[in-house]
């Protein structure tokens, strides 16, 4: 198949990393800080965070110590510089997708700093343009507005859309209402975030669900050929 008629937009969080790798990431950036200040051993206060996941685990640490707040805890985390790698078979299908002129794109909820650090990190730079990562805060409203959809629209001219993500909660129900493909990557065992999908209407649902995210090109070829 002509790559180039298509176009791969991708969330991020737990479809080409597990964030559960962003969290204890932020975990160890919080507890070295809580070691430079002398307030607390950094492997204390990382098994402290890591015990009591989620804002409680800010609300505890606090408790043992008075030299970083909660509020630059949550600064911390929000900004630090992650150490984060992609999820297995990303870094080959991307690669597979780029050599046949597949245009690749990103379409994430949440920040622009903490969302960009991310990319960063991740290297996607190797195969996203700039101007193809559209992230929530920068682009005016998050996927359930439908905007990120729109937006990319906008950019890319002339090609079939497909959206990639883990979470039928919010991923796909735009997505579907725009007539792009929409295939949910089975979320990493350790996912921060759960979803019911008998829960969930139709409209919410993916059009194909994927276990490894290499199926992705040999469907795209089988769905578009």
């Amino acid at each position: 198949m002509d790559g180039s008629k298509v176009a791969v937009f991708m969330d991020l969080d737990d479809t080409l990393f597990s964030e559960v790798d962003y969290l204890l990431s932020a975990y160890r950036a919080i507890a070295a800080e809580v070691d430079r200040r002398g307030a607390l051993d950094a492997s204390i206060a990382f098994d402290v965070l890591n015990e009591n996941r989620g804002h409680a685990a800010f609300d505890q640490l606090a408790k043992m110590q008075q030299a970083v707040t909660v509020d630059e805890m949550l600064q911390i985390y929000r900004y630090h510089t992650p150490c984060i790698s992609l999820r297995p078979g990303v870094a080959e299908t991307l690669d597979a997708l780029k050599s046949r002129g597949t245009t690749i794109g990103v379409i994430t909820d949440g920040r622009r700093g903490t969302q960009s650090a991310k990319i960063s990190a991740l290297g996607l730079e190797r195969w996203v343009e700039s101007r193809l990562v559209i992230i929530s805060e920068a682009a005016g409203g998050d996927k359930l507005s439908g905007i990120p959809f729109l937006e990319a629209e906008r950019l890319v001219t002339g090609r079939k859309f497909w959206y990639i993500g883990d979470n039928p909660a919010k991923d796909f129900v735009a997505a579907n209402a725009r007539g792009w493909t929409t295939v949910r990557l089975t979320p990493p065992a350790e996912a921060i975030h759960r979803v019911d999908i008998d829960t969930l209407s139709p409209e919410f649902l993916p059009r194909f669900t994927i276990e490894q995210i290499t199926r992705l090109p040999e469907l795209i070829d089988n769905v578009e050929k």
